[in-house]
């Protein structure tokens, strides 16, 4: 086993993220991180798994203080500190964001700091408005525009901040590395709009103008590009019980166009990639629609060996379970899914997979019990619903 295969520097990663976060320590980027060892593994194997010996780096960071370890040390010692609080000055108010902001109208930085971190996306579309005269336009300011203006509800605007920051981000030269980014808000704002068949020829276009960016690859391997889902496509599973679980959101396309891009889009993510943990899930979960088991399990077990957070982890542990499912090895699942409650066990959607399991098996009073359970947690569980709707047809609910 390879030394970043070993469960201790999964943990060790982890445990650097908890203490010094998941941006670079050194620029702020929050891309392709790196945990780097200050004092050089080789050297220090004793320090291999303590978290107070890494720092997250960016990619182009890390590549840059490679080999020399030693010269940097003194400084990420000194950032470290800054980053756990020791020297860190308290976090300005949003008050005196809005005066650094009002203070200096064309300073990105300042303006950035007030729209993007304050907790009113409201109060970010009124500032904008107020001042959108002086506000120097970037992309980053047109991108951060089109979330705010999807938060308050106004598509038509996020829409138009979204072409707008694509079209900077192009005369920018920046356009391949955010376009993935830049499109979200357009993509979330259709789909509120109810004009999601525009999203396919739309991501088709850009695919054309950035074929290798995995974003887009992710997003056409979406139905009418739209969030993962998992939940809502595996709620067709009670629906029709006797298809497979998401048929009825795939039959308007050849289900191996969504698996395609898919399977493009973890071949092209970094390993480093923050986003690449999601990408393994979807392909898990279309290559178990598509009857591809073999490699569903294994997307699925990568997907949790790269998972850093526990909903990552849960999401993972899911997409091994219903593989056995579609295999329909329901023990198994079962068992799998149980794991899944030892992360969280008020976990609706867990609890009623678990429903489904049993009422697979003709268990149907141990499905009626999870499906009540799911429900005490999530009243509107959809999933939990149509277990009790399946029992009750059987009319064994008690």
């Amino acid at each position: 086993m390879g030394f970043r295969e070993r469960p201790e520097y999964n943990a060790w990663r982890d445990a650097v993220a908890a203490l010094f976060g998941e941006k670079c320590i050194a620029c702020g980027h929050d891309g392709n991180i790196h945990m780097h060892h200050i004092q050089p593994v080789e050297d220090y194997p004793e320090l291999a798994f303590d978290p107070k010996n890494g720092v997250p780096l960016c990619g182009n960071c890390h590549s840059k203080v490679r080999g020399r370890e030693m010269e940097f040390a003194d400084q990420f010692r000194q950032l470290q500190e800054r980053c756990s609080g020791i020297s860190r000055k308290p976090a300005p108010t949003i008050e005196e964001l809005r005066q650094a902001a009002v203070a200096d109208l064309s300073n990105e930085a300042t303006v950035m700091a007030l729209l993007q971190y304050g907790p009113d996306p409201k109060q970010a579309v009124d500032f904008y408005e107020q001042y959108q005269g002086s506000i120097k336009m970037t992309s980053r300011v047109a991108g951060v525009m089109s979330c705010r203006f999807y938060q308050v509800g106004r598509h038509l605007d996020a829409i138009r901040f979204a072409d707008t920051a694509l079209e900077m981000a192009r005369s920018e030269g920046i356009a391949a590395q955010t376009v993935g980014e830049l499109v979200i808000w357009k993509r979330l704002s259709l789909n509120a709009l109810g004009r999601g068949a525009e999203l396919r020829p739309y991501l088709e276009a850009l695919l054309r103008e950035f074929p290798d960016n995995a974003d887009l690859h992710f997003e056409l391997s979406l139905p009418h590009g739209e969030e993962p889902g998992r939940w809502t496509i595996l709620s067709a599973y009670f629906t029709q019980m006797s298809q497979p679980h998401g048929e009825e959101h795939l039959a308007e396309t050849d289900p191996r166009f969504y698996l395609t891009h898919a399977l493009r889009a973890v071949e092209l993510c970094p390993e480093t990639s923050l986003q690449l943990c999601n990408y393994l899930n979807r392909a898990s979960f279309l290559c178990a629609t598509n009857g591809r088991l073999k490699e569903a399990m294994g997307f699925a077990k990568r997907a949790f060996t790269c998972a850093r957070r526990d909903q990552q982890r849960m999401t993972a542990i899911i997409g091994e379970a219903e593989v056995f499912v579609q295999a329909k090895l329901y023990e198994d699942a079962l068992t799998t899914y149980r794991k899944a409650l030892g992360i969280d066990p008020q976990n609706a959607d867990v609890l009623a997979y678990i429903a489904r399991c049993l009422y697979m098996q003709n268990r149907v009073k141990a499905a009626v019990e999870m499906a009540r359970r799911s429900l005490l947690y999530d009243p509107n569980n959809a999933i939990a619903k149509i277990a009790l709707s399946h029992c009750e047809q059987r009319g064994q609910c008690g």
